[in-house]
């Protein structure tokens, strides 16, 4: 009788303790509030199948979790293998051997076979996710962006046409969206280079009617600063005694620490809510702070490190709550089938976020022989006594001029338009093309107040 008693009494506690936990993961998301999670580190679970069976199931622990979260974006973020296996020694001074040997190598290949699983559970089952490697998954340590998700997570398998858009499997976004409110999250890759932040620029300058959310891995440092890495100045070198002096990284591709990725990006934007970035050395593994732009508005910096200890037996996710005004976004751990670690949730107050406004970046050009009253309308007009100057050089007035014509499909530019430009005055002849274009948002990455309009 005492151990039948005993065996109820521990299925009770089981019980109190199951109810306890969901119903503090419940009172986690308000009613209108939404998360994002993110596997911050995965190398403990691409070890062995035994470990990465754990890390399927907590996929599953994931979308069962759906409702109770408000869950709409799964990334993976960081550290997905142990590293490529060759280095340069191995491969002497052949970039091409190097890959060779890392790309036919049957662990580094099992490694990634592990984590497919779980990748291929959170998408199947409708689950928007994202991928941004980190840098032990580059051949080797990040000195060449050659690595084998497109072998075993292809972008196209998870990323559908109209929902986000892929430029590889380690740069893509995805639109969630929020009672009525839409979002991009991106994914970008570890230390993106010039040409991947162009493209992130121009998607955004598209969607100012939408926030963004940002997950790259290499953003915030163990201060939980921007990392500041490199020295501009002379070439893109890398500074202090960071790894990447070796590397040489930064000389290959222009890649970008994380001020660099502010200054060079997404300084020019208000709608940037949040940046959540991965490999960083922290006690509790979590780490926050703010950055502010020129206007004053503010984005939340989040770095976060599964792999410094916040893992368990079973994967630990870094949950991401934004409030229903998007003004505050709180993080914590939550580990696979025990739920939110209440100790660990972190709260980052907002005081100025932007306002979403509607996109004023035109993307329909018309043809360049416009009809306009039956004729084709003139967009170049020549110079006075009937020349052209074929061998001059176009200034930006000039080039404004053409463009605006051809943008409104008028030989007259209208009135009504203003530029931020203070070498632009009212009654210069080009005034109006400049005012036009710089209203309707074509100069979205000049963030400078003079446009110098007459040089080339």
């Amino acid at each position: 009788m005492k151990k039948l008693l005993a065996i109820v009494i521990a299925v009770l506690t089981v019980l109190t303790l199951t109810v306890t936990v969901m119903a503090s993961d419940a009172d986690f998301v308000g009613e209108k509030e939404f998360t994002l999670a993110s596997y911050n580190g995965l190398t403990k679970f691409t070890k062995s199948d035994a470990e990465a069976q754990k890390l399927e199931d907590s996929g599953f622990w994931l979308l069962d979790q759906k409702e109770t979260y408000n869950l709409k974006f799964v990334g993976f973020l960081g550290k997905i293998t142990s590293g490529a296996p060759y280095t340069f020694a191995s491969a002497g001074s052949d970039d091409g051997k190097l890959i060779e040997l890392s790309f036919n190598d049957e662990g580094w290949n099992n490694k990634h076979k592990r984590f497919s699983p779980v990748a291929n559970t959170l998408s199947s089952e409708g689950m928007p996710i994202g991928i941004s490697l980190g840098l032990t998954d580059y051949i080797p340590d990040g000195r060449r962006r050659d690595n084998l998700m497109a072998n075993y997570m292809p972008a196209e398998n998870y990323i559908n046409e109209g929902e986000g858009e892929y430029l590889d499997e380690n740069n893509s976004y995805v639109i969630i969206e929020n009672n009525g409110t839409k979002y991009l999250v991106f994914s970008l890759e570890l230390w993106p280079r010039s040409g991947t932040l162009d493209w992130f620029t121009e998607i955004v300058a598209a969607n100012t009617d939408k926030y963004v959310i940002v997950y790259t891995t290499s953003f915030v440092d163990d201060s939980g600063n921007m990392y500041t890495m490199w020295d501009w100045a002379s070439g893109f070198k890398a500074t202090g005694t960071t790894m990447l002096k070796s590397y040489n990284l930064t000389n290959v591709d222009k890649a970008r620490d994380g001020e660099g990725v502010w200054n060079y990006a997404m300084a020019q934007f208000d709608n940037i809510l949040a940046v959540i970035s991965s490999n960083i050395k922290s006690a509790t593994g979590i780490l926050t702070n703010k950055a502010t732009n020129e206007r004053g508005v503010e984005t939340a910096l989040i770095g976060a490190n599964a792999d410094n200890g916040a893992h368990t037996d079973n994967p630990t996710v870094l949950l991401t709550k934004i409030s229903e005004d998007n003004t505050e976004i709180s993080v914590a751990w939550a580990n696979a089938f025990k739920g939110i670690d209440e100790s660990s949730i972190t709260t980052i107050k907002l005081d100025k976020i932007g306002t979403l406004k509607a996109p004023t970046v035109d993307t329909s050009l018309p043809q360049i022989a416009m009809q306009y009253n039956g004729t084709n309308s003139a967009y170049i007009y020549g110079y006075e006594g009937n020349t052209f100057r074929p061998n001059a050089n176009m200034t930006r007035a000039e080039a404004c001029t053409i463009f605006a014509r051809l943008l409104l499909g008028k030989q007259t530019i209208p009135d009504g338009y203003t530029t931020r430009f203070t070498d632009v005055k009212v009654g210069d002849w080009f005034y109006n093309a400049v005012a036009y274009l710089d209203e309707t948002g074509y100069f979205f990455r000049l963030t400078s107040d003079t446009y110098k309009p007459n040089e080339p």
